[in-house]
């Protein structure tokens, strides 16, 4: 540390989020388009000392550092790839030709942080971090610059900020319908959501198969099996790129005999199930002076948990691609510029006497879940805060909540209809002048549901649009499930399918 300083502190939010845009707001891909970042930079100092400028800078940078994992750490000749990008970088000076205090000096700063960051990420080949930097420099000939750095965190998410802050009770992810076929077997339509959060116990879609119109044939699915599918692309600046597919730990689902033209739900657990406690083995029998203990083993295969070792192959295909692939943990969808992560609901129809079964990828994304609460603050001068503005169920559009939910509002709406009387001039004046003090967040009621909104619905989403019919066409013009169709091609067996697995 410069003669004359004790510390220099850097103090702001740790993590800076983003959230989707609303329904009815498609312009931007973020919300809020960019975050004002606003923090602290404490100088302690114990005589004054005079300065010739005090800057704050802004850094976002992605590496790159891939290599075979099949060949020797110190091999020569294992094939590499390296990649350094800067994603952002900006400065503000805070202080120039100035003298500070001896004591405790502190100085406000506020960054722009663009929402078209990527999220911050680290895993063996691949790291993203975005830094903020306090640079102090002393005057004089033979005085050093104080460098202090701190990480921050970008998190990115797919969800509302509505919902993320608890305003909307219920919401549910919306669906995009996926519909493909084979010809002369098969044809089938999916309800996809369009994300999924890593938190969540499980993924649910729904989907029916039909027999394709120009087989008149009847055929028999013995078996349906779902799991999900991790693909990895790594790219350098040369645009060299290496594909790494991990499969989740778990067992796929697997649904035996279904039936043709009937709606099926599906699921698959997205985290790893493991039903042993995560305690140490117990000791059978206490240990003498000078003998070994016992401990009870535990199996290295657990089938009925759905456990496989973490295991790697290579594969290559017949157009020469190489694979990388593996068992373990899914990680949240990625777009960076070395590195793009995407995730499949992999299914595998297994057709009695038709052989290979038909393999199918439906795209989704996985985001973080978050739970975030806005800050109570006393409102001093007695103005209407951003939160009882919130409030107004106006501000809260194009929301598709639970069906619970709309069935309790509806119950309301007849309460309020068979008492039309209108409320005392006071107790009307009161519910109209609400403030952010009378009321808290936790006590707001869930925004009703219009009978007549495109979005209400009286069934539960997932089998709105199964139920009633079950013909292709009729899924097709059934709101509000997807906004567009998308095609679900089937895969090729040496791009997709892992033939038995690893």
């Amino acid at each position: 540390m410069v003669k004359g300083f004790i510390a220099v502190e850097l103090d702001f939010p740790d993590v800076v989020y983003f959230f989707a845009p609303r329904p009815n707001q498609q312009k931007y891909s973020t919300y809020p388009k960019r975050q004002k970042l606003r923090g602290k930079l404490r100088l302690v100092t114990g005589r004054p000392i005079k300065l010739n400028r005090v800057e704050i800078r802004f850094k976002g940078c992605t590496h790159l550092s891939w290599r075979d994992p099949f060949k020797s750490t110190h091999s020569i000749l294992a094939e590499r790839m390296h990649g350094c990008k800067t994603l952002r970088k900006s400065k503000s000076v805070l202080l120039q030709d100035a003298t500070i205090p001896s004591g405790i000096t502190e100085m406000g700063f506020e960054l722009t942080i663009p929402g078209n960051l990527c999220s911050s990420f680290s895993n063996d080949f691949c790291d993203i971090s975005h830094k903020i930097y306090a640079i102090v420099v002393p005057t004089g000939k033979f005085t050093k610059e104080i460098h202090v750095e701190r990480e921050i965190k970008v998190c990115k998410t797919l969800m509302p900020r509505d919902v993320v802050y608890g305003y909307v009770d219920g919401y549910r992810v919306p669906r995009l319908m996926m519909h493909g076929e084979r010809p002369g077997l098969l044809a089938w339509e999916f309800q996809v959501p369009r994300w999924a959060c890593l938190e969540e116990e499980t993924l649910e879609f729904n989907g029916v198969l039909h027999t394709h119109p120009s087989s008149s044939y009847e055929w028999t699915i013995e078996r349906i099996q779902v799991d999900v599918v991790q693909e990895e692309i790594y790219r350098d600046e040369t645009m060299n790129s290496k594909r790494h597919l991990v499969i989740s730990n778990n067992t796929p689902s697997t649904y035996l005999h279904p039936p043709l033209d009937t709606p099926i739900s599906f699921s698959f657990p997205l985290q790893q199930q493991q039903e042993l406690n995560n305690t140490l083995p117990s000791v059978t029998s206490t240990p003498q002076p000078g003998q070994l203990r016992r401990v009870v083993s535990v199996p290295t295969y657990l089938s009925g948990m759905g456990y496989q070792p973490t295991s790697k192959r290579k594969t290559i295909s017949p157009n020469g691609k190489v694979t990388l692939l593996s068992h373990g943990s899914l990680t949240y969808s990625l777009d960076s510029p070395f590195l793009e992560i995407r995730h499949f609901i992999r299914l595998i129809i297994h057709v009695a006497g038709e052989s290979p079964p038909i393999c199918i990828g439906l795209p989704f994304q996985i985001t973080p879940f978050l739970n975030l609460r806005e800050d109570q603050q006393s409102n001093d001068d007695g103005l209407p805060t951003y939160q009882s503005i919130y409030r107004d169920e106006e501000r809260l559009p194009d929301y598709v909540s639970s069906l619970s939910i709309a069935q309790n509002n509806e119950i309301v709406e007849e309460e309020e209809e068979v008492d039309e009387s209108p409320p005392p001039p006071q107790q009307q004046a009161s519910s109209c002048c609400l403030s952010s003090t009378d009321t808290s967040l936790s006590s707001i009621a869930p925004r009703p549901l219009r009978r007549n909104h495109q979005y209400s619905s009286s069934q539960p989403y997932g089998l709105q649009l199964l139920a009633g019919s079950t013909s292709i066409a009729s899924l097709h013009h059934t709101a509000p499930v997807t906004h567009c169709g998308s095609l679900a091609e089937e895969r090729t067996l040496d791009d997709f399918w892992l033939h038995g697995g690893i």
